[in-house]
């Protein structure tokens, strides 16, 4: 795996000090640096200092008081003195070093089961169209001039956008494509356009009476109030990790990170000029909306690279926070989105229900993050020609946002809900930078492979010889059963099984251990007489035959994933907080790596992946152990 290309490597000192900064080298046409995310100004309006803890607190608490107001006043339906936002000590995730500890929604009063605890309708809630409309509505109001109203107008994302033209390349269409349907890429322009002009002061408040007096007035103070309680992303997120950090994940996380790196720069390379324009049209830098339009001829690779750097910055706020409505509809939902994520046994849910008092006819279904919806009945078309934002099929629009008890939940007590179905370490890594102590939803994806296969039975004894890169070794009747098992693709001389119906690969989870898929596949391919030895007791080890290939095949896996480091080497790292690496130089010295805290994080993350696997070979080991005491 090769991910060095795009990122710069350490120098050659003796001893490397951590850095805050995050460095993509010169290599296609991506940016020189992706800076340091957890600054003061990447999220929000404004963040205390560290010197100011106290006053932070206090500062967030009227912040979210603020909101509640704004939330209560204008329809959402929430006990405005029974929730807060707290920190707590016990922590299901690991903490990222230099980090505070994430302040999540606290219940302070007694919440039955079944009660609504909060309610956020369509129109409180800040999605891509809204959010444009209100940029534009912004700089208007700002200038009386046509001209001036004109130039707001190019600021809205895709709105009146020019279909792509013939003669472009393929890849520039599909990019195109890609970006004009992507939600979270619109939203994280539009969040990162007014963090742009947060800094610049330009919608600090008190508003102008212009846009004060507008139907967006009530939308505009919501989402000022919104952004100056949103926190920074965490820096634990992989989307900021330097190439070496990716590297020592040990997982195919990194190609992850890679696309959404590209396809991010893809976008600002073809709409960049819509996070420039909005300052130029409002007068805040120089030239105008035309000429940001042109690209950065006129502005350094400094203050490219910042803007850019806030566009990734902004859509990791995006990934992690943002609520799915449908494939191409998303939306920050005030409140709702500071819960807690628990994996097993949240005590509270989110679910739709329309705007009209009825409920909305689709099912809730959660996964990638937070929940999506599947529509699963048909809206009468009556009904939706009288009513159009009731339903929306799904796509958020005039459906309310409501977090409902699952439990009895105590004063003090965090609000937790689910992201998704039993989502593992790698998807809770890259999306919301959360790294749990103990996931049982872990799980290692192992290929089931003719190689280890053949390896695997070796080890217990047969006598096979693969010539070819196939299963044929293993007989007919082997392949046969494979292949109902759906673990092997099908013979070519095999019309009754479709290749598409075929999973060759087998998981191990970190609660349940080996699934029952590989465990049957051991069993067929250890049951086969001929290719042991011929001894009168030989159906009789047919169990033991099977535990023992599992123990093999896992500990072949165990080999292939995690041969970098072993168990004991990473627990020194940890221990020491720095990696040492055989001299390169002429004195002989060691060289010493201290540990950064994305190091740290991706050094935890293998060591509990590696546990998985070492778990289910102790279970194994356990099930033979009880396998030989019965003879």
């Amino acid at each position: 795996m090769s991910t060095g290309s795009r990122f710069c490597k350490k120098s050659s000192r003796v001893v490397q000090q951590p850095t805050v900064q995050h460095s993509l080298c010169n290599s296609g046409s991506l940016p020189t640096r992706v800076g340091s995310v957890h600054s003061q100004t990447v999220s929000g309006i404004s963040t205390a200092s560290d010197e100011k803890q106290a006053k932070a607190a206090s500062s967030t608490d009227i912040r979210f008081l603020q909101l509640k107001k704004w939330l209560a006043v204008n329809g959402a339906d929430l006990d405005v003195d029974g929730l807060a936002i707290r920190s707590h000590a016990e922590s299901a995730y690991e903490p990222v070093t230099g980090v505070k500890g994430e302040r999540y929604l606290t219940a302070l009063r007694h919440y039955p089961r079944d009660a609504v605890i909060a309610s956020v309708p369509s129109h409180l809630h800040f999605t891509t169209e809204a959010l444009e409309e209100l940029l534009t509505s912004l700089i208007g109001a700002r200038h009386t001039s046509s001209d001036a109203v004109s130039s707001a107008k190019e600021t809205a994302l895709w709105k009146e956008e020019d279909e792509p033209d013939a003669s472009e390349t393929e890849s520039t269409l599909f990019y195109f494509g890609q970006m004009k349907k992507d939600a979270k890429i619109r939203l994280s322009f539009m969040l990162a356009a007014f963090q742009e002009l947060g800094e610049a002061e330009v919608i600090t408040s008190p508003l102008n009476s212009s846009i004060s007096s507008s139907h967006f007035s009530v939308l505009i103070q919501g989402w000022l109030a919104y952004l100056r309680l949103l926190p920074p992303p965490l820096p634990s997120i992989p989307l900021f990790w330097k190439a070496e950090e990716l590297q020592a994940l040990n997982h195919p996380i990194c190609h992850a990170v890679f696309a959404r790196l590209r396809c991010l720069y893809t976008a600002f390379r073809s709409h960049g000029h819509l996070l420039r324009a909005p300052l130029s049209a409002l007068g805040q830098k120089g030239g105008t909306p035309e000429e940001a339009r042109e690209g950065a001829s006129g502005a350094s690779l400094d203050e490219e690279t910042q803007l850019f750097q806030r566009l990734v910055a902004a859509h990791a706020t995006v990934s992690s926070r943002c609520l799915n409505f449908s494939k191409d509809s998303c939306a920050f939902v005030p409140l709702v989105d500071l819960c807690a994520h628990a994996m097993d046994s949240p005590n509270a849910k989110l679910q739709f229900k329309a705007d009209s008092g009825r409920r909305c006819s689709c099912k809730q279904t959660a996964a990638d993050g937070k929940l999506k919806q599947e529509k699963t009945n048909s809206i009468n078309k009556e009904e939706t020609a009288e009513s159009p934002r009731t339903c929306a099929a799904c796509r958020g629009a005039g459906v309310s946002v409501q977090l409902v008890a699952l439990r009895d939940i105590a004063p003090g007590e965090p609000i937790q809900i689910s992201f998704g179905d039993k989502l593992d370490n790698p998807t809770l890594l890259l999306n919301y930078g959360l790294l749990p102590k103990d996931n049982p939803h872990e799980k290692i994806a192992i290929e089931f492979s003719p190689g280890r296969v053949y390896v695997a039975l070796r080890s217990v004894g047969a006598e096979v010889l693969m010539l070819t890169e196939d299963y044929n070794f293993l007989g007919k009747s082997a392949v046969k059963a494979l292949t109902d098992l759906r673990i092997i693709p099908p013979r070519c001389t095999d019309t009754s099984t479709s290749y598409g119906e075929c999973q060759p690969t087998v998981f191990v989870t970190n609660a349940a251990g080996p699934d029952e898929r590989l465990l049957s596949a051991a069993e067929v391919v250890t049951k086969n007489q001929d290719i042991f030895d011929g001894s009168e007791d030989a159906p009789k080890r047919a169990e033991e035959r099977a535990i023992r290939f599992v123990i093999s095949f896992l500990q072949h896996a165990l080999f292939e994933q995690f041969s970098n480091t072993t168990k004991a080497e990473d627990s020194k790292i940890l221990r020491d907080r720095q990696i040492l690496r055989p001299s390169t130089n002429r004195l002989g010295l060691e060289e010493i790596t201290y540990l950064t805290p994305q190091m740290e994080t991706a050094v935890r993350f293998r060591e509990k992946r590696r546990n998985v696997l070492i778990k289910a070979i102790e279970m194994m080991n356990e099930s033979l152990r009880k396998s030989l005491t019965k003879k």
